[in-house]
């Protein structure tokens, strides 16, 4: 044992005492766990843990009353609110964060709901603005998705809810066609 030892031996004395201390304090025993064995020459990788999938995207969506939504075609926004139904804004709120309320300005002239081929939209633009401030919102029940086509100062943005969302209806491709058109 050399001098340095000697001194490290009273430290590790206290280190195993305060160890033991701090373990009686415990109030709940952890059972003792297996030790690891030893790796071999021999061993195998592991194989990677199996992936999960996601759950569904719909399952941390707002419910939307399609319903209600069905009710309300033909009708101006200005008139039901459709857009205001509590999962419809919900929904919107949370894919368009800040955009919310441009969105909603940009609807101030706007046409009726509409359903096209299982897809219900509106479009509308901003007093004074058509062809720079527009907006298409598009919902699909089939696969309860949201879709809006947004035109912020001459430049176009689109936000889904899913990766692979629904085509466009006709009359909303034609908006955009056009809108890309005059740019």
């Amino acid at each position: 044992m050399t001098p340095g030892d000697a001194r490290l031996a009273p430290r590790a004395w206290l280190a195993a005492a305060a160890i033991a201390a701090l373990s009686a304090c415990q109030q709940t025993p952890t059972p003792p766990q297996a030790a690891a064995p030893a790796p071999t020459a021999t061993a195998t990788a592991q194989p990677p843990a199996p992936v999960v999938p996601p759950a569904p995207a719909s399952a941390n969506r707002a419910p939307i009353d399609w319903a209600a939504l069905q009710n309300a075609v033909g009708s101006y926004n200005a008139q039901t609110q459709f857009l205001r139904q509590p999962g419809i804004n919900r929904r919107l709120r949370a894919l368009l964060g800040v955009q919310y309320e441009l969105v909603m300005r940009d609807l101030q002239v706007a046409g009726p709901l509409q359903q096209d081929k299982g897809v219900y939209y509106v479009t509308g633009n901003q007093a004074h603005k058509g062809g720079v401030e527009a907006v298409a919102i598009a919902m699909q029940p089939a696969s309860d998705s949201v879709r809006v086509w947004l035109l912020h100062e001459g430049r176009e943005q689109v936000l889904q809810e899913q990766p692979n969302a629904f085509a466009w209806p006709a009359e909303v491709q034609t908006l955009i066609q056009n809108s890309a058109a005059r740019r």
